[in-house]
Order: C-alpha cells, then sequence, then structure tokens
C-alpha cells in the first residue's frame, strides 16, 4: 500500500489551490465572491486555499466542487494517485479526521464522484430527510 505523506498532502493542498484559483478566474469570480458563496467570513480564508497554505477539508472539497462547477476528480487528482485503491483513499478521508465509519466513507467517495447536479440532488435529498 502506498504511504499518504505530511509532503503529498501540502503538494496536493498547493495543486488544489491552483486549481480552484484558476477555476475561478474562469468564472471570474473574485477572492470575495467565492467566499461569500461558500459561507467564509473573509477572502482571506480563500487566498489561502488557493496558495496552499490552508486545507481544504473533504466537505470542503465538495463546496467548491458545487459551487466552481468542477468535477472532485478534476480538482483533486487523487484518482491518479489512488489507482482506485480503497484502502488509500479511506485512509486520505480518516486521515482528515472526518469519517471513521468504512460504509460513511464509501457513500461520501460515491457522492464525490457524482457530476455537480446530481451531486447538488443528492445533497439536496440528504438534508430534506436531516432537516
Amino acid at each position: 500500500m502506498k504511504k499518504i505523506n505530511h509532503e503529498f498532502m501540502k503538494e496536493k493542498n498547493i495543486e488544489i489551490g491552483k486549481k480552484i484559483k484558476a477555476r475561478r478566474k474562469e468564472l471570474g469570480l473574485t477572492q470575495e465572491e467565492l467566499a461569500l458563496k461558500l459561507g467564509y467570513k473573509h477572502k482571506s480564508s480563500i487566498a489561502k486555499i488557493e496558495d496552499g497554505s490552508r486545507e481544504v477539508q473533504l466537505d470542503g472539497l465538495i463546496r467548491f466542487s458545487t459551487v466552481l462547477d468542477i468535477d472532485m476528480d478534476q480538482l483533486t487528482g487523487f484518482s491518479e494517485f489512488m489507482e482506485n485503491d480503497t484502502e488509500i483513499t479511506n485512509a486520505a478521508i480518516a486521515s482528515h479526521r472526518l469519517i471513521d465509519d468504512p460504509e460513511l466513507t464509501d457513500i461520501v467517495l460515491k457522492i464525490s464522484k457524482l457530476k455537480p447536479e446530481k451531486r447538488n440532488k443528492v445533497i439536496q435529498a440528504i438534508n430534506l430527510i436531516l432537516d
């Protein structure tokens, strides 16, 4: 099994930040506009994410993917590294301390791979059930 180390995650944060910045600019959004759409209080949060100095947790990646209308894999590029290795994928999620349940991890991964419009429908349905 491949190891996910601190340096790898640091490099991934920088890559993801660059992709977020490029997509934001492509859509003609300012950092402030993107911050508002995502629920951040200040554009400085977006600046830190874009320069890779702030890590984005899985739920944040899903929000960025949805708001920027970009495929989750295109945003993260993790599938290239993981080569469909579920054990590594689960380790990456667990390393973010988000989900300890393997079944929930699998569901989140499936949702994250959906196209943005389908992902939004699934999220809306889940929110209806939970509210």
